[in-house]
């Protein structure tokens, strides 16, 4: 309870802020002169209340304000984040060629085996990762396209480049499972935790459907708010 109240007032009152890394785990059995399990108990007490994440290989940290993400027929992830006074950035992390899925098709109304553009991205929300997708467009409707990884990355400019200036939500459906490790490590999170996912169909105006997409997001770091009046 020592520990565990101790930590909690200075993670409350400061001198922690959200998003800073908490002493290592020997650092507090040397400082509170208790065994690694008590600080263990007091470090999982403190992530029961929702002040503290632990990232698997990279320590305990203070747990900053929680995401609201707003779907509805149009959105844009980087102004959900920005109006919410977070800074939000995306990296494209993986350009390839693949044969659509029997989802993907489904999504994007092609034959199954169809050749598509795959793109990986890592969302961040402050510096801290939210989200990881795979989103999905045919080639035959942009046979030119072209990404590089790089640490700016945004659908909608990629859109925008395409000739698609505009573009809407034609379905958004949402579940849970666990995270794979691969996507574990990049969301910096226990292999564990179950993510959220969510597969999306966006369209252009005339309704014809030009990307797919499968996201996992973090549980604890990221709520969906839907709004009946946005659809």
């Amino acid at each position: 309870m020592q520990v565990k109240n101790e930590l909690f007032d200075e993670i409350v009152n400061g001198p922690f802020q959200p998003g800073d890394r908490l002493p290592a785990e020997g650092e507090l059995v040397g400082r509170f002169g208790v065994s690694r399990q008590t600080v263990r108990r007091a470090m999982a007490e403190l992530v029961d209340l929702g002040l503290v994440r632990v990232e698997q290989g990279r320590g305990a940290f203070v747990h900053g304000p929680v995401v609201h993400f707003r779907l509805s027929k149009k959105v844009v992830h980087s102004e959900n984040l920005l109006k919410q006074g977070h800074m939000s950035t995306s990296h494209f992390i993986a350009f390839e060629e693949a044969a659509a899925s029997h989802e993907t098709a489904e999504g994007l109304d092609l034959p199954v085996g169809a050749t598509v553009y795959a793109i990986q991205t890592v969302s961040f929300a402050d510096r801290v990762p939210i989200a990881t997708s795979w989103n999905y467009l045919p080639k035959a409707r942009f046979p030119d396209l072209k990404v590089r990884k790089t640490r700016s990355a945004s659908m909608t400019a990629l859109y925008a480049k395409q000739g698609i200036d505009d573009y809407v939500r034609l379905k958004t459906v949402v579940s849970a499972r666990p995270a794979s490790k691969s996507e574990a490590r990049l969301l910096q999170q226990p292999a564990s935790r179950w993510v959220l996912v969510t597969k999306k169909t966006d369209a252009d105006l005339e309704g014809l459907p030009i990307c797919y997409g499968e996201a996992c997001w973090v549980t604890d770091r990221v709520q969906f708010v839907i709004d009946p009046r946005a659809f």
